[in-house]
């Protein structure tokens, strides 16, 4: 079996062509590519433990201190303590924190990445996407 062409090592390419690339581009932004996928997880939350962000991210939670206090410091997210047990932080982007250069570059490489590919075949991409992420998801739901 050639392993190059498998969808495991395709698909391990691909993610790591576009984290390069996202790479580049975020440090225009002046944050690193880890402060960017923290970001981008809070950006659809209204407050996350830090937890249950390391989850997420699967890392362990000692892990994303640093990235937390980094963007905590450039005002882009703040800690909020819980309503529930005060000893725990919430994350949330911070509401003067604009997201719109993050979002553009996003787009930028999306388009980029997807510009060779018909309509018909952009569509079919994502279906199959999506049906391997249920799978995965589905299989992950049967371990636990």
């Amino acid at each position: 079996m050639d392993y190059s062409t498998s969808l495991i090592s395709l698909t391990g390419r691909l993610h790591r062509l576009l984290m390069q690339t996202l790479e580049r581009q975020v440090s225009a932004l002046d944050i690193t590519l880890q402060e960017f996928r923290i970001i981008g997880l809070l950006a659809g939350e209204t407050g996350i433990s830090q937890k249950a962000l390391a989850e997420k991210l699967s890392v362990k939670a000692s892990t994303l201190s640093v990235a937390i206090d980094k963007l905590e410091q450039k005002k882009i997210i703040v800690r909020t303590s819980s309503g529930d047990d005060k000893r725990i932080k919430l994350l949330r982007i911070a509401p003067e924190h604009n997201l719109q250069p993050a979002h553009l570059i996003l787009q930028r490489l999306e388009a980029q990445l997807t510009a060779q590919l018909t309509p018909e075949a952009l569509a079919h991409t994502i279906a199959t996407l999506q049906q391997l992420i249920t799978q995965l998801e589905s299989e992950s739901r049967k371990e636990i």
